[in-house]
């Protein structure tokens, strides 16, 4: 099965959980997880179309065209594609309607009736539609990670990479680029990612604890236990 498809519908049908920094009390900053609504409530509530579930049902002002056009595109292909498989079609209900012709494409993907190239084909527009609305109501925000990366090299036991600033473009950068949206951070120099709340928190620990280490600080075994186990 096709998880890029899948992810892709939930991104667009389902709430999402994007991380922000915001400074805790000793001014460092420290990872906040929000709740926000499924990509295609943002496009139809920026639009004006009522809405039966929510606050936003008695916003009714047509105020974004641009907006008002791609959900008629979304909402014709969703009405072909549902039209194909003979899947009800409820332009009232668009995000329930996309999630229930998900599930029908799946089963005919599993059971041959859907080549390849179609559901990629499929899932490449789908993609297209997450990439167009998160552009337009919540645009990558993208950080540089200021200290070294501490991941370690494969195959050369204990081998930090160490990468602070590397030149990309001819231009000098940090290594690490953060992203606060999606709470992944990338070492341009290796490749390592860390990923989620967790990940993000063993970077901190690991890049704290290299830095005691460089100024000849104190260690706490058992912490560097608890992310050594987390990584297994």
């Amino acid at each position: 099965m096709n998880d890029d498809l899948l992810d892709a519908v939930d991104l667009l049908t389902k709430d999402r959980f994007i991380g922000t920094w915001v400074p805790d009390s000793a001014g460092e900053l420290r990872v906040h997880t929000e709740k926000h609504p499924p990509l295609l409530r943002l496009l139809i509530d920026g639009i004006g179309i009522p809405s039966s579930r929510g606050p936003s049902s008695e916003i009714k002002i047509p105020i974004d065209a641009e907006a008002l056009e791609l959900c008629a595109q979304i909402s014709d292909r969703v009405r072909l594609w549902c039209r194909s498989l003979r899947v009800a079609f409820d332009g009232d209900g668009l995000l329930s309607t996309l999630r229930r012709w998900y599930l029908h494409h799946a089963n005919r993907v599993r059971s041959g009736q859907v080549s390849d190239v179609i559901d990629a084909e499929i899932t490449s527009t789908v993609q297209s539609w997450v990439r167009m609305i998160e552009s337009k109501y919540e645009p990558v925000e993208i950080r540089e990670w200021q200290d070294a990366c501490v991941a370690e090299v494969a195959g050369e036991d204990g081998h930090k990479c160490g990468a602070r600033r590397i030149l990309i473009n001819g231009i000098e950068q940090f290594a690490i680029e953060l992203n606060v949206t999606t709470l992944t951070a990338t070492c341009r120099q290796c490749g390592h990612e860390w990923v989620g709340r967790d990940g993000l928190s063993e970077l901190r620990f690991l890049t704290n604890l290299d830095n005691q280490l460089q100024t000849g600080g104190t260690i706490d075994g058992a912490a560097i236990n608890i992310v050594t186990n987390r990584r297994r």
